[in-house]
């Protein structure tokens, strides 16, 4: 949560005036990169580009690096500076979008007006904000400007990448635009507030904003269109979660201008409650950077309502000072254990890994109840999630699953035996729901005997990470992979199995060291060495950095993933084709 000032100026007299500019440069001088000596070469390459701007709006990539080559930068330093340049407002570039690293905006504002036309467009309006690209000429249409139709896709592309609209995914044809949507609510499955059905479960959260964030339910609507049901309106949206096995369904609703609620109802509610409270701070913090605070409504007493509200924070804090396990409310009077009002925010206080442990024995007595399993594999699916949390604060640049296994067929009778065989190091597929090997992201190694020692910490924490998504067949899991694509994946956990009974038992036991906890957040020394060795390892393997086609992205929650190219349309679509 940032914190704001008030100044109050009249640009008449020039009251307050001297104040506001000095608070402004204060806090410009601590921007990124803000201060920092650039060469005279790049100095020399960004003049040249932005005369181009008062001619070009946008220009091709090429053109752009062709201008810094004559003024002797490197691809890699042509790279880093449309990246500078972008970050300092001067262009709009997007190097690691598939549609739209070809163009170099110049002008933003030429880009801004085109997207003002399609959100002024009221015919767009009057079909409940779905706009048909047939349109677009005509929307686009602008005797001032030149907005020729083979910038058309790129327009939709980049208004995806603003979270302005999103395709509609029966119909490449048309698109969404979330600010255009009908202002009357739809009628929905069921009401906040109103008792759930036996078995399910309901968290709320409220989220309190200092002052208005506006297009905030249309932002949360693009951001989340995978989980779309069709009902949404200008102040809400009702979402189910694009798994149908978590079975969860969730309701944002914005009450008056500065407060939205969110219920999650399912048997489990946790994960996806997560899911959709960091989508919502990351995008406050992101887009609109004001203060906000976040409220746990009061269960009320013995079924009756109450008004009574609990800081998140405050919560947080009695809980990790240990100070005591309970709370009243101060409108109802009713005694809360803390631990209850937090199971939609925070992990229980043991080490990640001990949870994973805890995790397996559960699993062992799967329940026939549809409901009963649901939780089940949603439990799953919050502790995995929480796992690429954890590892994100430690390595952010390359994949974190894998599995390691001999490189050639072999049986190793004897642990002394390990250290005698090549190795083939897999990455992983992280996307949610599907993660499976890739085998073009694979590394033969033949790494020193000391080298299994050090990795071992973390090997072991993604080994049994990897167990709860892929587990034996016919076990509760998260992983909706065709029958083929399964029997790979376990064949490479149980190679991985056999690797870790191989290692010294005391490398191959997590320790009292081991895990995560809910109050630092971060992993044990062990892990984290472990981690970074690894990632030295395969940066020694693959010094241009392609994994195997990995790449990273951005899940709607924010959390970072590295997926294969069969799942990177998922995240971004690349252009669309308009006809």
């Amino acid at each position: 949560m940032l914190p704001s000032t008030w100044f109050e100026v009249d640009s008449r007299t020039r009251q307050g005036i001297d104040g506001l500019t000095g608070a402004i440069s204060k806090h410009a001088a601590r921007l990124p990169q803000m201060g920092q000596l650039i060469s005279r070469r790049w100095a020399a390459a960004r003049e040249d580009i932005q005369v181009c701007a008062a001619t070009e709006p946008q220009i091709p990539y090429e053109q752009f690096a062709g201008i810094c080559q004559r003024h002797g930068l490197t691809e890699p330093e042509t790279s880093t500076l449309a990246k500078l340049m972008h970050d300092l407002g001067l262009v709009i570039y997007y190097a690691d979008d598939e549609g739209l690293k070809d163009i170099v905006v110049l002008n933003p504002e030429w880009l801004t007006k085109a997207i003002s036309y399609v959100l002024n467009d009221e015919t767009t309006r009057q079909a409940a904000g779905v706009l048909d690209h047939a349109r677009l000429r005509q929307i686009w249409h602008d005797p001032a400007g030149d907005y020729d139709p083979r910038y058309y896709p790129y327009f939709l592309r980049l208004m995806e990448k603003f979270d302005i609209s999103y395709r509609l995914e029966d119909d490449q044809t048309h698109s969404l635009v979330a600010q255009l949507v009908p202002h009357q609510c739809p009628v929905l499955p069921w009401q906040p507030g109103t008792p759930p059905p036996a078995g399910i479960r309901a968290l709320t959260l409220i989220c309190r904003l200092e002052e208005p964030a506006p297009g905030l339910i249309a932002w949360l609507t693009v951001r989340h269109h995978r989980a779309s049901t069709g009902m949404h309106w200008r102040r809400g949206v009702f979402l189910r979660h694009p798994i149908a096995a978590y079975a969860s369904e969730a309701l944002l609703e914005l009450r008056g201008s500065g407060e939205l609620a969110v219920e999650v109802r399912a048997p489990s509610p946790d994960l996806y409650f997560h899911v959709l409270r960091d989508s919502i701070e990351d995008l406050i913090t992101r887009r609109w950077h004001v203060r906000y605070w976040l409220f746990i409504p009061c269960p009320g007493n013995n079924g009756s309502p109450c008004p009574g509200q609990f800081r998140l924070d405050g919560l947080l804090r009695i809980r990790e000072n240990g100070q005591t396990t309970t709370v009243p409310c101060m409108d109802c009077g009713q005694v809360h254990e803390i631990f209850a009002l937090l199971t939609g925010f925070t992990a229980p206080g043991q080490p990640l890994a001990a949870e994973i442990e805890h995790l397996h024995g559960q699993l062992t007595n799967i329940s026939t109840s549809i409901q009963a399993r649901a939780a089940q594999i949603t439990d799953i699916a919050d502790v995995v999630r929480r796992v690429y949390r954890v590892v994100s604060t430690e390595v952010a640049d390359c994949p974190r699953l894998f599995t390691l296994a001999p490189a050639r067929p072999a049986t190793v009778s004897k642990r002394a035996h390990i250290y005698q065989h090549h190795y083939r190091l897999t990455l992983w597929c992280e996307h949610s729901g599907y993660q499976h090997p890739w085998e073009p992201a694979a590394y033969d190694l033949d790494p020193p005997k000391e080298w299994f020692t050090r990795i071992a910490p973390y090997a072991v924490l993604a080994f049994r990470t990897l167990q709860l998504i892929v587990p034996a067949a016919g076990a509760v899991t998260i992983a909706s992979l065709p029958q083929a694509q399964q029997a790979t994946a376990q064949a490479y956990l149980q190679a991985m199995g056999t690797f870790l009974d191989a290692l010294p038992s005391a490398a191959e036991q997590p320790g009292p060291d081991s895990g995560t906890t809910a109050t630092s957040g971060r992993l044990t020394t062990a892990e984290g060495e472990a981690l970074r060795a690894l990632r030295a390892i395969i940066f020694e393997h693959d010094p241009l950095r392609a994994f195997g086609g990995l790449r990273r992205v951005d899940a709607p929650s924010g959390d970072l993933l590295w997926v294969c190219q069969n799942h990177y349309r998922e995240y971004d679509p690349g252009l669309p084709v308009i006809r």
